[in-house]
């Protein structure tokens, strides 16, 4: 609830005829604004697993998947992102017609590094729902003691 709280608060944050998502300003803002709510949520969970469930620094980092870093866990990871992602990977690279553009180093960085959107999309977006919706909520339902069966992808 917090994540997407300040979408619903802020008249700057929300999406209006007057003012598009896609606006650099907007995402600007909007960024701002997720990078403080994961620091909060961030914050918030380390202070109920030390307080509930008397975590060490090394057990916080461990129940966030921070650390240690498994490459098998990685690798099945990027599997799954790429599975995920492999219908609209087709239909833009094949169907379109845009394969040739994947191999130029231009593109990326055109994509993703000079473009506000590429960066929301596809580093600012998913890093902060992986952070919140994975790292801190399936500690905090461990500590719960949520059924593992409850959790997806655990």
């Amino acid at each position: 609830m917090l994540y997407i709280a300040p979408f619903y608060l802020s008249k700057t944050l929300r999406s209006t005829p007057l003012s598009n998502r896609n606006d650099p300003v907007v995402i600007k803002a909007r960024a701002r604004a997720v990078g403080l709510t994961c620091l909060a949520c961030a914050a918030i969970s380390i202070l109920v697993l030390v307080n509930k469930g008397g975590s060490t620094p090394y057990q916080i980092l461990r129940s966030f998947g921070l650390y240690p870093v498994h490459i098998v866990d990685v690798l099945r990871c990027l599997l799954l992102v790429a599975i995920l992602f492999v219908g609209p990977l087709f239909e833009f690279g094949i169907v379109e017609g845009n394969w040739r553009r994947w191999f130029s180093p231009r593109y990326a960085k055109e994509a993703v590094w000079d473009d506000w959107q590429g960066l929301r999309n596809i580093v600012i977006g998913p890093a902060s729902e992986e952070l919140v919706f994975r790292s801190l909520a399936i500690s905090l339902f461990l500590l719960a003691k949520v059924h593992k069966l409850l959790l997806p992808f655990y």
